[in-house]
């Protein structure tokens, strides 16, 4: 009975992929579309976005990172290897 709670190393890498996007995120890509967006300069005079799309943008980050650190363990014992999910946690969070 124990043992069915415990997950299997691919349905916890299953998890960790909704998470892939923060790999592929550009930093300053990024920092350009919320406060030095050319296009929305070009429109409004401003090249900020509204506050709410900042604070939205930075909520979906945070919210990321606190479930990422809170997903699994950071090493998981299976009968036949150890996952170390560690360092996957740290730099996805």
């Amino acid at each position: 009975m124990f043992e069915e709670n415990i997950k299997k190393p691919l349905e916890i890498l299953e998890e960790y992929k909704k998470y892939e996007f923060l790999l592929n995120v550009d930093k300053k890509e990024l920092y350009e579309q919320l406060f030095a967006n050319k296009e929305l300069k070009e429109a409004t005079g401003n090249p900020k976005v509204d506050l709410n799309t900042i604070r939205k943008t930075i909520n979906t980050y945070h919210i990321s990172a606190e479930e990422i650190l809170n997903l699994s363990n950071d090493y998981i014992e299976t009968p036949m290897f150890r996952v170390q999910a560690e360092k996957l946690k740290k730099k996805l969070s």
